[in-house]
């Protein structure tokens, strides 16, 4: 916000990068915008209206769901019409939702907020149980976000007690801050000395009390804001596990990743080389005669070569380095840090490791370096068309 406005470039290179890596992967997300139903609230219509199109604009070049919602009593009167028209009018789906009562005072907004939390969390570990109940196991990282859940949970309570706590603690600090006051000696009184002790005491008692208060409450603000951070490394560990399990990104014979994943990867990989000025090289893998050994050997010859070839092309490159199935019988590799010459010197060997196997076998492969502006498919198009060249140079030679 600018001077009580929204500002749009701020707006679109902010949010947009945010979901520029949400959606990285064909992700499916979802953003629940509450502003809008604040400034409505606030009486600033024209702004939440505003607001409406900057997301309507980020959602031309983004795939994203958008959630809004907005207090109806700000529609009640006549003279909001229009603006309700134009709520309807830029929405896909509009669903009255039922009626609700509003939370007042800070200290009860973040016991209802606690509370919720916690529903979630248990919910998450009920599920988890089945999960565990049924045999799907859900990986290391997933166990962490339980557990994380769970400790977010308990530090929100800590937290709601503390804040219950701060307010008792207002409340007597003001019961005595009364009772001084009450105590208070009448003009012209005798006995003043002694109910001005008193008083100098009630206050002293009143203000270390609300020195412990607001001790509390930040106390209280402290873990919540742990219970978040926990919640937030939940979160990032649940989709990392989901990612890492999500539709077996494994091809299940030769253990190269499938093609989908590969690609995501290999975007990833020139995103990185980009930033880096890292050279990067792919080496497009053919496996020669595939067909002549599924037809004259069966297909579990030709399955058994398939699954050769990959784990002679993991033995001549680094742990971390890119394979995945392109297609039936054709691979790619993504090396980083070499160039073309690099990679090919890499693989050379390739072929001899294949021939002293006990069903032989042999590959053709292409090689292209990283160009500024590359996609995937730009990189290996021209692995492609570098592999071609070489099997044509072959059929010559043996021609």
């Amino acid at each position: 916000m600018v001077a009580g406005r929204i500002e749009p470039t701020a707006f679109r290179e902010t949010l947009g990068s945010i979901l520029s890596l949400a959606v990285e992967g064909g992700r499916a997300v979802r953003v629940y915008s509450e502003m809008k139903a604040v400034l409505f609230d606030d009486g600033e219509a024209i702004s939440a209206l505003a607001l409406e199109g900057f997301w309507n604009g980020l959602a031309k070049s983004r795939e994203f769901l958008l959630l809004c919602g907005y207090p109806m009593d700000a529609f009640d009167d006549e003279a909001s019409a229009p603006a309700f028209r134009r709520v309807c009018d830029q929405h896909t789906e509009v669903i009255p939702a039922e009626g609700y009562s509003l939370v007042e005072g800070p200290g009860a907004r973040s016991r209802v907020v606690a509370l919720l939390q916690q529903q979630v969390a248990a919910l998450r570990a009920e599920l988890h149980g089945l999960r565990l109940e049924l045999g799907q196991t859900s990986g290391p990282r997933e166990e962490a976000g339980v557990e994380r859940d769970q400790a977010g949970a308990e530090r929100d309570q800590a937290g709601v007690e503390r804040d219950r706590s701060a307010e008792q603690r207002d409340r007597d600090a003001e019961e005595r801050d009364e009772a001084a006051e009450r105590s208070a000696p009448p003009e012209g009184g005798g006995s003043a000395r002694g109910l001005l002790e008193r008083l100098a005491l009630a206050r002293r008692d009143a203000a270390s009390d609300r020195r412990q208060s607001s001790q509390d409450r930040r106390a209280g603000a402290s873990e919540r804001t742990e219970a978040e951070l926990d919640r937030d490394m939940a979160l990032a560990d649940r989709g990392a596990s989901a990612r890492e399990r999500g539709g077996s990104s494994l091809d299940d014979l030769t253990g190269a990743q499938v093609r989908g994943a590969g690609f995501v990867e290999l975007a990833r990989e020139i995103e990185s080389a980009g930033r880096s000025g890292q050279a990067l090289a792919v080496a497009f893998v053919d496996v020669d005669h595939l067909k002549l050994v599924n037809d004259e050997h069966g297909h579990a010859a030709g399955d058994r070569m398939l699954a050769r070839v990959v784990s002679t092309l993991r033995g001549r490159l680094r742990a971390h380095d890119l394979i995945f199935r392109y297609g039936g019988d054709e691979f790619v590799c993504a090396i980083a840090g070499l160039s073309v010459s690099g990679a090919a010197k890499r693989l050379s060997a390739v072929n001899a490791s294949l021939a002293e196997g006990p069903d032989g076998g042999s590959v053709t492969m292409g090689f292209a370096g990283l160009r500024r502006g590359d996609s995937p498919e730009d990189l290996i198009a021209r692995a492609d068309v570098e592999l071609y060249r070489r099997r044509q140079e072959q059929r010559a030679v043996h021609a």
